[in-house]
């Protein structure tokens, strides 16, 4: 399909607009790995630093025992240990990786239960067609004066127009001259 869409591309001159979108997506989509592979890698050198800390403070007490507690038993606890504060490091780190996988289905989770928006056709719909509601409208303004408080000088004075159906309306003014109010 791409291809066939390149007799196009070339021949409307837009290569160039669509290769820079997608050198800029494919950035935006790579800065957001290498914070997520950063933010994985900085939790990792934590955990092994305070695993690093820890199994040392164990090997301290293990030489300072040594003598007074049998020898296999040091050993044992030393390996124990060991092996304990890795499938922590591991633990504590798949937890991380899984939470971080789990924000886009809770994120479409929270999506599914939105308020759902108002229908398109309501069941009022028909009596206004067979009414002869007005097919075409019209926005009319005839003289109109508006101020933002009763107290300030009017910010519209006097304003008369008329917008047919289909028409496109540019409201053009300076900060204040009442271009919202007109809305």
């Amino acid at each position: 399909m791409i291809i066939n869409g390149m007799v196009s591309l070339r021949a409307s001159n837009k290569i160039e607009y669509f290769r820079k979108d997608f050198i800029n997506n494919l950035q935006m989509g790579t800065n957001a790995t290498y914070c997520y592979v950063i933010a994985n890698r900085w939790i990792a050198i934590r955990l092994d630093v305070l695993c690093c800390v820890f199994i040392a403070f164990i090997s301290f007490f293990v030489v300072l025992m040594k003598g007074s507690i049998p020898d296999a038993l040091l050993v044992m606890s030393l390996q124990v240990a060991s092996d304990v504060i890795f499938m922590f490091s591991i633990s504590f780190r798949m937890y991380a990786e899984i939470e971080n996988s789990m924000t886009s289905s809770q994120r479409m989770i929270s999506y599914s239960k939105l308020e759902i928006e108002d229908e398109l056709e309501k069941p009022g719909d028909a009596e206004l067609e067979r009414r002869m509601w007005p097919v075409n409208g019209k926005i009319e303004f005839e003289e109109v004066t508006m101020s933002y408080r009763p107290e300030l000088e009017p910010s519209i004075v006097n304003l008369s127009f008329k917008a047919q159906a289909g028409m496109i309306v540019g409201i053009v003014g300076r900060t204040g001259s009442g271009k919202s109010s007109i809305l």
